[in-house]
This record gives structure tokens, C-alpha cells and sequence, in this order.
């Protein structure tokens, strides 16, 4: 089916995917860390940056870097196609290339068959981590569709070489684990994806409606029983209101669909 957020091997400059804006800009196919060698992907490899706080913009930067200079630069041979950060996701490498990230060699099936994406890790700051994760899941769905490849091909680092990689989700920090994000990769909607919004009855005497998908988010107002209102996304099993109000719960509990 193919992603249209995906071309000619190459992320939309400008596009949106998960809470991300998306950066390609200055693409490189060779150089000092980037070996030039064809690449068709059937792999998706998940690492973290291995630092806390840096954001995107800076591994972007420190890879062109690296692939200008090289060992005599003070840079090691590792390069990755991808960075995403909490609002950004930068572009370094086309999806059609080979990337020095696996840790396998030259000819090991992590480098010469998987795109590797690095993400930026906040190991103090819950609320970015999770955008991180959930801009990479949303990134993983574009490829999955680009590429045909399997879910079960989004591989940890570690899959590779036992590296603790992705450090963060194989710690569990915030609770966020593997399996929390395979789950986020299965729930994720493309972005080009249209939703097609319905109408639900409220069938209990009142239901909160909420500034955000969640019991966690400030209660703004109330709906009563009987009365119909029409949705037009979901989260989590909560739904936005097109009148633009809020959310309310989508639970068979205090809803029924019309």
C-alpha cells in the first residue's frame, strides 16, 4: 500500500507524524561513516541515544559531522537513518542505504537489512520520553507500510548483538517497556490514515467531559443521559467531541454507539 509520508525513500520535509515534525534536509548517501552500499529494508531497528537532555537537532548534527571527518575528527564509525525527538524527527540517511548502527560488521544482517532509528531519551522527564516512544511507534507504522515489513521485524538493538539497547524501554524506565511500544506500533494509526466519525448516545445520568483522553486530564463540564453527540478521534478509548468541548470515555459502561 506504501506510506505518503514516504518518497522516493525519503521523509515529507515538513510532515507531521505522531506529535513530530519532520526534518530532511542535506541527505547523505556516502562519506567518512556512511558506506554507500544498497540497502532494501526488512528490518526496523530501535536504539537509544545512549545520553540523557541532547536533543535531536544535535545528533543531526554531530552525524554530518562524523561523516565529513571521520575517525580523524574524534567520531566513531556508527551512522542510523533516523533521530526522533519529543517535537522533531530528523532524516539523516535515505531508507534505501546502509547505515553503520547493528554493531554486527560489514556484511551482518542488522546493518545490511534493518533502518536503524535513534531516539532521544529524558530519563528525567516523563512527559517527553513518551512522545519520544510514540513518535517513533508512529514513524514505525510509515515504514511498516513503505516496506512490507512484518511487525514482528521492529527489533530492539539488542536483538542484534546483546547490546542493552534501547536502554530506556529494556529498564522499563516510566514503565515503559518492549512490549508497552509493540503495543503503541499496533495501535498507532497512519497518519494519512481518515477517521471517520460517529455519533454516540450518553446512557448514564452524567459523563465528564475532559480537556484530554484520560481521568488524569481537568474535568471541564458534564453530558446527561439520552442526549447524542458525535466523535471525531480516539484515544486510548476516549473520544473528542466535534463540537471541540473536550473528551469523554468511550466505555460500553457510559456510551453507546449510534
Amino acid at each position: 500500500m506504501g506510506s505518503n509520508l514516504i518518497k522516493n525513500h525519503k521523509l515529507i520535509h515538513g510532515s507531521t507524524i505522531g506529535h513530530a515534525g519532520v526534518v530532511v534536509k542535506n541527505l547523505m548517501t556516502s562519506g567518512k561513516v556512511v558506506p554507500g552500499y544498497s540497502l532494501t529494508p526488512s528490518y526496523i531497528t530501535i536504539h537509544n541515544v545512549g545520553d540523557d537532555d541532547v536533543p535531536g537537532v544535535t545528533w543531526d548534527k554531530a552525524l554530518h559531522n562524523a561523516n565529513k571527518y571521520g575517525k580523524s575528527g574524534g567520531y566513531r564509525i556508527a551512522s542510523w537513518h533516523v533521530t526522533v525527538d519529543y517535537n522533531k524527527i530528523y532524516q539523516e540517511i535515505p531508507f534505501n542505504r546502509v547505515a553503520w548502527h547493528a554493531g554486527d560488521g560489514e556484511y551482518g544482517k542488522g546493518n545490511r537489512h534493518s533502518i536503524g532509528i535513534e531516539n532521544c531519551q529524558y530519563s528525567h522527564d516523563k512527559t517527553k520520553q513518551r512522545l519520544v516512544w510514540e513518535n517513533c511507534a508512529a514513524l514505525c507504522v510509515e515504514l511498516t507500510k513503505e516496506y512490507s515489513i512484518p511487525n514482528k521485524h521492529i527489533v530492539q538493538h539488542y536483538y542484534w548483538t546483546k547490546k542493552d539497547c534501547p536502554y530506556l524501554l529494556r529498564h522499563k524506565r516510566f514503565g515503559y517497556d518492549w512490549t508497552w511500544f509493540m503495543n503503541l506500533v499496533k495501535g498507532a494509526k497512519p497518519v494519512d490514515t481518515e477517521f471517520k466519525s460517529y455519533i454516540v448516545r450518553i446512557i448514564v445520568d452524567e459523563l465528564n467531559i475532559r480537556t484530554g483522553p484520560g481521568t488524569s486530564y481537568e474535568k471541564i463540564g458534564e453530558l446527561h443521559k439520552g442526549d447524542a453527540y458525535t466523535i471525531i478521534e480516539e484515544k486510548n478509548n476516549w473520544g473528542k467531541l466535534k463540537s471541540g468541548a473536550g473528551w469523554i470515555s468511550l466505555s460500553n459502561k457510559y456510551v453507546e454507539k449510534i
